[in-house]
């Protein structure tokens, strides 16, 4: 994992945590360099080993409120990774990144708060975090608290 920014002290405003699971290193760069500008703290961007990698994150107190979720990973489907995170942390949003084909409804039945078809621009990306009712906090423990912390 590479952790390309901190999250700011509790005293400070919130700033969402997100981590990228992405096996292509020019998307993953693309996503992260555009999530920092626009104020986003990347937590970290890793292709392999993702649930162990939210879980160090999560053993420090940092784990990611969003999860950006590339649908296939060097190792195979990444839905397994989904339900791990979920069961690690109920209230994580995934954000599932796709060429495939899944209804809403499909996608709520199995966790995920969000899809983005590929190929999507930047704009997307940033348009699919904004509907996420946590990016309203104010301070982390607001975040917690709203999240059911």
């Amino acid at each position: 994992m590479v952790a390309f920014e901190s999250p700011v002290s509790s005293d400070q405003e919130y700033k969402l945590r997100i981590m990228i699971v992405e096996d292509n290193l020019d998307i993953a760069s693309t996503y992260r360099i555009a999530l920092t500008k626009k104020g986003f703290a990347v937590a970290g961007v890793v292709a392999k080993d993702a649930v162990r990698q939210f879980r160090e994150l999560a053993s420090t107190g940092e784990e990611p409120d969003i999860v950006i979720l590339d649908r296939w990973l060097p190792d195979g489907d990444s839905l397994y990774v989904e339900r791990e995170l979920l069961d690690i942390d109920p209230t994580i949003i995934i954000i599932l990144a796709t060429s495939d084909t899944f209804s809403e409804k499909e996608l709520r039945l199995i966790g995920i708060k969000g899809a983005l078809r590929k190929p999507f621009g930047v704009h997307d990306l940033l348009a699919e975090i904004s509907l996420n009712p946590v990016k309203e906090c104010e301070s982390a423990k607001g975040c917690l608290q709203e999240r059911g912390a």
